[in-house]
């Protein structure tokens, strides 16, 4: 940048625009944008592993003999996704079952999530979901916890 700055000053502007623009484009698909900073409160590690382990937001233990393959786990992470597009996230915030999930932390992420509807857009996030690919066995019983919150929340007419 700073050669082609000194070279040409007209190349460099236009690419500083390029990169401003595929910037822009990034951050609008809410699928794979991370949290902003400062929105959540991020912890230390060690702080984290003190908060309470929920399904998908820790790491669970690598002795399970049977795990779910990754396409499995994937399809499962649209699925929740497709459901929470379909809720009204006041709703899920308003529903007594989900008033433990304020507050939750991802043990993955290192962040604090304040209320249960950015838990469920948290797990929509394709950096999380790496993480938990990474860093989690997968049983199949991990979604079944927010598929029933769910349940309760009232669809919007589709």
């Amino acid at each position: 940048l700073l050669t082609t700055l000194k070279s040409s000053p007209i190349a460099a502007v236009l690419l500083i625009i390029s990169l401003s623009e595929r910037s822009n484009k990034r951050s609008l698909d809410k699928s794979v944008q991370c949290p902003p900073r400062g929105k959540f409160k991020e912890l230390s590690q060690e702080e984290a592993e003190k908060y309470k382990p929920w399904p998908l937001l820790s790491r669970q233990e690598k002795n399970h003999s049977e795990v779910k393959k990754e396409s499995w786990v994937m399809n499962n992470f649209r699925f929740l996704q497709k459901h929470v597009s379909q809720c009204d996230l006041e709703n899920i915030n308003k529903d007594p079952n989900n008033y433990d999930l304020f507050g939750a932390v991802c043990q993955l992420c290192c962040v604090r999530l304040p209320a249960a509807s950015e838990v469920f857009k948290h797990l929509a996030l394709e950096s999380h979901q790496n993480k938990v690919l990474l860093e989690c066995q997968i049983t199949g019983s991990e979604f079944n916890e927010y598929f029933n919150r769910l349940k309760n929340v009232r669809l919007k007419a589709v």
